[in-house]
């Protein structure tokens, strides 16, 4: 199996604010490829640059890419292009392009839970909006106390909660503030103005009362890895908290819940923020790459699912293996009837 693998201008792959942290700008190269002939597996490294839709037909040829972090997603907007326009023709992209387009967009990833995840109760229900003006439109609809997103918001930043008419009226204004110089100037000399001056689109989401912290889970093909996150003190958001738990225990209903969100999703790897309150669970927030790996490199321990059972796994993992040990699963359980890779 030949699998070809799009890196960044720094050929970098599968960087992280937690690589960042520790000045690492991807995964270990090395690594990769030497994993990967465990798995009778060949990558071949390209950049996004390399991609010539007029001098190849790339039908059937699998590719394996990351999304970009870069400041205004200036870059990630240039990986859309490219990676859309591989699946467009005929490529295999791993994932799917929609979750590229929900990486860093909140508003794409509410749109997936309420289509691909449609038939499980996520304990999560948004509304969403492009305009502070549409906002205005619907805003009778909206239940305090609410949580708001900007669409583009990671970690805790631009995560708010609306607890007063006060904050009903201000938070989305600021949220979806998009402030342009020359177009006000312009509207104002000109006594019209055609855009609105609050076009950063977000989202508004019921508020879960009594949580504590969440769990950081990650399902690397059928081992589940789970990390724990406490809130920070007065604040309702355990994202960005810094406060890690890793030798946790975890029940299996909230592994069930899990898997019932990745079997869905059809991608070899996922990262899930879950809440856990009165014995209900939450899905937060989903991302299918690009995320913070550290549940997988820290833990001590995974979880995996035999005969119907859960069985639990003391024992270290080394990430570089475990990520190509789920792309190739999850390519021959995927595609190795219909395609030849």
């Amino acid at each position: 199996m030949i699998i070809n693998v799009l890196t960044g201008h720094k050929k970098e792959f599968y960087s992280s604010k937690a690589m960042l942290k520790e000045r690492k700008l991807t995964m270990n190269i090395d690594k990769l490829i030497l994993y990967s002939r465990e798995f009778d597996t060949e990558l071949n490294f390209m950049n996004f640059h390399d991609i010539s839709f007029r001098k190849n037909n790339y039908k059937d040829q699998v590719f394996l890419y990351n999304s970009s972090e870069d400041p205004n997603l200036l870059f990630k907007s240039y990986i859309e292009d490219i990676v859309l326009a591989l699946k467009s023709n005929g490529a295999i992209v791993i994932p799917d392009y929609a979750f590229l387009r929900a990486h860093h967009n909140k508003v794409y990833m509410e749109i997936l839970r309420d289509t691909i995840l449609r038939d499980i109760d996520t304990g999560i229900s948004s509304q969403h909006f492009g305009t502070y003006e549409d906002y205005k439109i619907y805003k009778e609809s909206v239940t305090i106390p609410a949580v708001i997103k900007g669409a583009t918001s990671s970690g805790s930043h631009y995560v708010g909660l609306i607890k007063s008419e006060s904050d009903l009226r201000n938070l989305p204004k600021r949220y979806s503030r998009s402030p342009s110089l020359y177009i006000e100037l312009k509207g104002f000399l000109q006594n019209f103005h055609p855009h609105s001056k609050y076009r950063k689109k977000f989202i508004i989401q019921n508020f879960i009362p009594g949580l504590t912290g969440d769990y950081k889970v990650l399902v690397f093909g059928d081992r589940y890895y789970v990390m724990g996150r406490k809130t920070r003190k007065n604040d309702f958001r355990a994202s960005g908290s810094g406060n890690f738990i890793f030798d946790m225990e975890v029940s299996d209903k909230m592994l069930d819940f899990s898997e019932s969100i990745y079997s869905r999703l059809k991608v070899p790897v996922v990262s899930m923020d879950i809440a856990s309150v009165n014995n209900r669970y939450y899905l937060i927030e989903f991302q299918c790459l690009k995320f913070g790996t550290s549940a997988v490199e820290r833990s001590i321990r995974y979880y995996k699912k035999e005969d119907g059972l859960w069985r639990k796994f003391d024992e270290p993992s080394v990430l570089e293996k475990e990520f190509i040990r789920s792309v190739v699963t999850f390519l021959k359980k995927s595609y190795e009837k219909n395609h030849s890779c």
